[in-house]
């Protein structure tokens, strides 16, 4: 039949039918057999045909799929998980076939927020948001009937026991990023047990707030803390002024105790050396040292004492009046001058004096000691 309608509508020269001439053709012969009344079996057929094609290609031409690059596509076969598809174009056979797209780049999140128990048996209030990501679509689609709520039940499981943990103080102030790590860790291990096909990629612990009865007693708590961190860092200002200061006052004190411990020592040193020198004199020549030494000791304290000298004639009656006020009132004036002008001396300086004294021969000692008139 195709054949004859081949050959019958064929141009000249080999030239292949116009399709519009068959169309029409066609639509002549199929109309006037039906008003003829002739058979139209092979009509039907045809007609048949052509549409049938013309589903064929309607088909063929749904089973072509996209999968965009963030996306990916689970193909199921007759209800049962056949594939996977990556970004691009694919064809699948329609009817036996289906795709359910799935974007496992894209960043979801929710929030959750309950009232949990911490390990200081205080009631806290804890708003958490959760950012996910589906990492495995396959699970995803068919390991979970409502995955989006596991997931949040998980949540709740983790933060409770993550909470119960910890102290209120540490979730409050110091522990809030552990307190987000581990929930974040032990969420990431609940949900690779349950196969659910999705990864958490950030928690983050928005509130956490004190009931409302213990609010106040909180505030104070948290500010005395704030006072105590205060105190500390000026005690530390502090001491890192102060310490210098004691340390080079303490190095001060070291040097002038070694300089006088030197001293100290130089001057034992020279005073037994003199006290050496003396002894070989006192040893040579006794009385003449002795007398020395007397007379030298008279003078220092005589020379510290007030005095009066009179030369009054034996058997005289003559009355003396004596303004003893002011003889020793004037000898004190002398006697702190002196003293000012002593102290200028160094002992050195004295002793050296003395042993210039006590040398000699016993000549020139005798011949002084008898120049001296004492008495009347």
């Amino acid at each position: 039949m195709l054949k004859k309608a081949w050959c019958l509508f064929r141009g000249n020269d080999n030239m292949p039918p116009n399709l519009d001439e068959i169309l029409n053709s066609f639509i002549n012969k199929k109309v006037r057999r039906t008003s003829s009344g002739q058979d139209t079996t092979p009509s039907n057929f045809f007609i048949s045909s052509f549409f049938l094609i013309i589903l064929v290609v309607m088909w063929f031409l749904s089973g072509f799929v996209i999968v965009k690059p963030p996306e990916e596509g689970v193909v199921l076969r007759f209800g049962q998980f056949d594939r996977i598809l990556d970004p691009g174009l694919h064809w699948i056979p329609r009817i036996a076939d289906t795709v359910q797209i799935v974007n496992v780049e894209n960043i979801y999140d929710y929030e959750y927020q309950a009232n949990m128990l911490t390990a200081d048996e205080n009631i806290t209030d804890i708003e958490l948001n959760v950012q996910y990501r589906i990492d495995n679509s396959r699970d995803f689609l068919y390991n979970s009937e409502d995955p989006i709520n596991t997931v949040n039940q998980s949540t709740a499981s983790a933060l409770r026991q993550i909470v119960g943990e910890t102290s209120l103080d540490q979730i409050l102030t110091v522990g809030r990023m552990q307190v987000r790590d581990e929930v974040r860790s032990q969420l990431n291990d609940i949900l690779n047990i349950y196969q659910l096909g999705v990864m958490i990629t950030d928690v983050r612990l928005q509130a956490a707030r004190p009931p409302v009865a213990v609010k106040a007693a909180f505030d104070d708590a948290v500010k005395a803390r704030e006072d105590e961190q205060r105190y500390i860092n000026e005690a530390k200002a502090y001491a890192s002024k102060v310490t210098p200061i004691a340390e080079g006052r303490a190095k001060r004190t070291i040097i002038e105790s070694e300089a006088y411990k030197d001293r100290v020592i130089l001057e034992a040193v020279a005073k037994t050396a003199i006290y050496n020198s003396l002894v070989e004199q006192y040893e040579a020549n006794p009385d003449v040292i002795k007398t020395a030494i007397y007379y030298r000791s008279m003078e220092r304290v005589m020379k510290q004492t007030p005095k009066l000298l009179l030369n009054i004639d034996k058997g005289s009656n003559s009355f003396v009046y004596l303004p003893l006020d002011q003889i020793v009132r004037s000898q004190k004036m002398a006697l702190q001058k002196d003293e000012t002008n002593k102290s200028s001396l160094s002992m050195s300086g004295l002793e050296s004096m003395d042993q210039s004294a006590y040398k000699g021969n016993s000549q020139t000692y005798g011949t002084t000691y008898q120049s001296h008139t004492w008495g009347g």
